[in-house]
């Protein structure tokens, strides 16, 4: 019997829990991995929060494994592969997160890269956090249409349709939806091995 949402969605937390345990990392050592707090790992973990598509991947990246793991959907779009990543444009792989935003996987499984590309459709006054956060790695953004405002290390970028924005991670960052509708953006990510991370863990 296939599971419901509700059920699948449950035990996220759960998985991520376990495989953590299994990582030998503590709660602190993934959230400083995955580039998220430790309150939102605690809060995902029981189930007290529901991650974002954007989360999620980052925790699974941190895991070493495919978001399809976590939610039970992972028909072999997640498998990684060894020397050369090909998505076909009829079968990229769509993920919708609780909130309605949308990602269309690009590149995210090839065994032992740095890029991750993704395609994010995201809804009238999105945004990536409460807070500026910053990680390890290199982003580049290109907005394909909407509006998109950006503050990095306290000055505010406002990008427009064609607009690319290109930045180091390390740099205390967060984005919004600024415009009126619909945002589509171009997302591509350099997040780097997890040993190179190990200097970061206390």
């Amino acid at each position: 019997m296939v599971d419901s949402v509700e059920e699948i969605v449950g035990g996220i937390g759960e998985k991520i829990r376990d495989c953590r345990k299994e990582a030998g990392l503590t709660l602190n050592q993934l959230a400083r991995n995955a580039g998220v707090s430790p309150a939102a790992v605690h809060k995902i973990e029981k189930r007290e929060m529901i991650p974002s598509i954007t989360v999620l991947m980052k925790i699974a990246r941190a895991l070493k494994k495919g978001i399809g793991y976590f939610t039970q959907e992972d028909n072999g779009y997640f498998h990684f592969k060894e020397r050369v990543e090909v998505v076909r444009g009829a079968q990229r792989r769509v993920l919708t997160s609780p909130s309605g935003a949308r990602m269309e996987v690009l590149a995210m499984c090839l065994e032992g890269g740095e890029l991750e590309s993704c395609i994010f459709t995201f809804g009238p006054g999105s945004k990536s956090g409460s807070r500026p956060e910053s990680h390890l790695g290199e982003e580049l953004f290109l907005v394909l249409s909407g509006q998109m405002s950006f503050l990095i290390e306290d000055e505010v970028y406002v990008l427009g349709e064609g607009d690319s924005i290109h930045f180091k991670s390390e740099c205390p960052h967060c984005w919004d939806n600024s415009g009126t509708g619909e945002l589509r953006v171009l997302w591509v990510m350099t997040p780097l091995p997890l040993s190179s991370l190990e200097r970061w863990i206390p």
